[in-house]
């Protein structure tokens, strides 16, 4: 389940890059200075949280990609949540509402 080639990251955040990895799953790749031991734990949360049946991509192995961890995650298609109220700022309100009320499943549960 390892591409060959990475190719362009689809995201880049202050700790890893996102890249697609094989169909259905991609890859959070961690940047060196990020610790294995954070990753393991972020497998832990990621895979808890799974299990309360909220709407959030299964977490899937750890791996070591070009001497770097990363973890695999489900794809999930469509826009994010960012560009879609870039290209409809007029939603704020309802997508704040929206995470509001899913920052308070994830805590219920």
């Amino acid at each position: 389940m390892k591409p060959s080639v990475l190719g362009m990251p689809i995201a880049v955040g202050r700790t890893a890059e996102i890249y697609d990895w094989a169909p259905g799953w991609v890859i959070k790749l961690y940047f060196d200075w990020f610790e294995a031991e954070d990753v393991k734990y972020e497998q832990r949360i990621t895979t808890a949280i799974c299990a309360t049946g909220l709407p959030v991509p299964a977490v899937g192995d750890m791996v070591t990609v070009t001497g770097r961890t990363g973890l695999l995650y489900q794809k999930n298609n469509g826009q994010s949540m960012g560009n879609e109220l870039a290209n409809h700022p007029a939603r704020i309100y309802a997508y704040a509402r929206k995470l509001a009320e899913l920052q308070v499943e994830m805590h219920a549960k």
